[in-house]
């Protein structure tokens, strides 16, 4: 599909990937997990091999295969964005490149490592992007990943933002003041770019501001619920996305309580129970949920009518 920065609007889903009991990507379970978000009404997309979706602990061929898979489930006018981890420019265009030729629409491109320490200045930051905006032609998505030393500043994304391949971002930094500086700079600095947000903490309140969309994880369960919220955004409702808002705050406080590393492993267990996906396994280091919140989540699936 053709993708610009229109093309960025609504709820995208970063979907978990589903593993099977040795550690190994779950395909048929995978294929049903799409036909099945595919389905919600009014939903924006999707985003593979996110750090929801295993993106840290797979391996880039892996990635490539999960691309395969959502290409052919998924309907042809659902943007599919593929997530990509590089550590440096030349790698990131070969990962780019090789994740649209397995069928991503776009690519999530995860800050380099090096970002992270030794204080790299802003324009190291920017030259990095146009290093690879000069070498590929494939859509890009920036992620304000939630992790203070990799934060772009509101002016550099701006910058950044002027390149022709970056079309969308992904705003979870989690910080109200950084967020709200970033989409006033990008509404009233930045190149054709649509703002994601990833900040579930205060979702509604994105909408209010007037972002094109979210991207979290959250959304993996029952996404028809985020899909209301947003449209209840998008026409003026506010007062009604904010009661949606606070209906949704359990699940998301369960999901995505502390640590939110075991959130991967909340997410399956949730989706498992209702018979989305086979299993909940997880790739190891990352935790597994104990019975206590296998416990909680029964009882707010089940408050929320799933059938167990």
């Amino acid at each position: 599909m053709t993708v610009d920065h229109t093309t960025f609007d609504g709820v995208f889903v970063p979907h978990v990937t589903p593993l099977t009991d040795d550690e190994e990507i779950d395909e048929q379970s995978l294929r049903q997990l799409i036909r099945e978000l595919s389905a919600t009404a009014g939903l924006g997309g999707l985003a593979s091999c996110t750090r929801v979706g295993e993106g840290p602990v797979l391996s880039y061929e892996e990635k490539l295969r999960v691309f395969e898979i959502v290409a052919e489930e998924a309907p042809d006018d659902m943007p599919r964005i593929g997530t990509v981890a590089p550590n440096s420019s030349a790698d990131a265009v070969e990962k780019i490149e090789g994740a649209a030729a397995a069928g991503a629409d776009a690519v999530m491109v995860i800050p380099p490592l090096l970002f992270a320490w030794g204080e790299p200045s802003p324009e190291m930051r920017y030259r990095f992007f146009e290093q690879v905006d000069a070498e590929t032609d494939v859509p890009i998505v920036l992620f304000q990943v939630p992790v203070e030393s990799y934060w772009y500043e509101p002016d550099t994304l701006a910058r950044i933002s002027h390149l022709d391949t970056v079309v969308a971002i992904k705003e979870a930094s989690f910080n109200v003041k950084l967020f709200s500086d970033v989409v006033h700079t990008l509404q009233q600095e930045g190149g054709d770019i649509s703002i994601l947000s990833g900040n579930d903490r205060f979702l509604a309140q994105s909408f209010m501001l007037g972002v094109q969309g979210a991207l979290v994880g959250v959304a993996n369960v029952f996404p028809e619920e985020w899909v209301e919220m947003y449209d209840l955004a998008r026409e003026n409702r506010y007062n009604e996305a904010l009661d949606k808002q606070a209906d949704l705050l359990e699940l998301k406080d369960l999901l995505f309580k502390r640590p939110i590393v075991t959130a991967t492993s909340r997410i399956k267990w949730a989706l498992a129970a209702q018979d989305v996906i086979d299993g909940a396994t997880v790739r190891r280091p990352q935790p597994v949920i104990g019975d206590e919140e296998t416990a909680e989540l029964r009882t707010e699936l089940e408050r929320r009518g799933a059938e167990l």
